[in-house]
């Protein structure tokens, strides 16, 4: 069976014009890239903040293309419901599967606990995959106008193991479920 990424749709969502993206496709790109970044750079944190940078131009287009080809004429500036319209909408023509939205006292999250498309697709232990993922959410949340004088954003990726046991070592592997968590604050500026 051939498994592929879904696209976005141009139908409004009922799967009539769907595009799909082989996952050997998205495997090779990513881990491409992956490569020649490693080539770059000599610490994990410089890696993925590069990651983070290749995904953010991902979200900043990603938005204005559903804007156009969809009709949307006003952006939603409250956090959550925006944050509800990418998990249902954009997560899903990104992964093929709404993610889940949940609010804490100081941040937000967006949790994808199925197995990640990006952790199926490339495995590799030199670092978290989910930066590229939480660079195309903060993109987003950029063009969207969440960042400005007086706040800015800044999105975290998290591992999620379902099966992991309270005090165990976390499981490794290309075959290990690992879901997705980002973690999403917005904080205020400082004027030094």
């Amino acid at each position: 069976m051939k498994r592929t990424l879904t696209g976005a749709s141009s139908d409004g969502g009922r799967g009539i014009g769907v595009r799909q993206v082989p996952l050997s496709t998205l495997s090779l790109v990513v881990g491409q890239a992956v490569t020649y970044l490693l080539q770059q750079v000599n610490e994990t944190s410089e890696l993925e903040r590069r990651l983070q940078a290749m995904g953010r131009r991902v979200g900043f287009r990603t938005f204005d293309l559903y804007c156009l080809r969809f009709g949307v004429q006003k952006r939603e500036m409250r956090i959550v419901p925006f944050l509800q319209f990418v998990a249902d909408k954009i997560w899903r023509s990104w992964f093929g599967h709404a993610a889940e939205v949940l609010k804490g006292e100081n941040e937000y999250q967006l949790a994808d606990i199925n197995k990640n498309v990006f952790h199926s697709a490339v495995s590799t232990t030199e670092c978290n995959l989910g930066s590229y993922v939480a660079g195309m959410v903060e993109g987003l949340l950029l063009v969207a106008g969440f960042s400005n004088q007086t706040t800015f954003v800044r999105v975290t990726a998290h591992h999620h193991y379902p099966q992991a046991q309270p005090g165990a070592a976390l499981p490794l592997g290309p075959n290990v479920q690992r879901g997705l968590i980002l973690g999403i604050e917005l904080m205020p500026r400082s004027d030094g």
